[in-house]
């Protein structure tokens, strides 16, 4: 999936949910710092509740906890998230 993710974001480099499809695969193979790297210059107002959660997932998990806190704060606990996006969300909740 981080070729594929990586070959479509080449296609449109400013896409925002296409970084973070990247930043996501890159997190799944555990390359956190390259994770990160792709979060730097995503616009979190073009993405939804669900997406945010998993951008704040993946800055907590790189140590950036406090931005991960203020990202979570601004999503709705009614949210509708996809069951992944919902689980990086309650990893951050619980560690508080």
């Amino acid at each position: 999936s981080l070729i594929q993710s990586q070959k479509l974001l080449q296609q449109q480099p400013k896409d925002n949910m296409r970084k973070l499809n990247v930043a996501l695969a890159q997190f799944r193979l555990q390359d956190i710092q390259q994770a990160v790297s792709y979060l730097q210059f995503i616009d979190l107002n073009l993405l939804t509740e669900g997406q945010r959660a998993v951008f704040a997932g993946i800055a907590n998990r790189a140590g950036f906890i406090d931005e991960a806190a203020g990202v979570v704060k601004a999503i709705s606990p009614q949210a509708t998230m996809l069951p992944e996006e919902s689980r990086f969300l309650q990893r951050i909740l619980s560690a508080k």
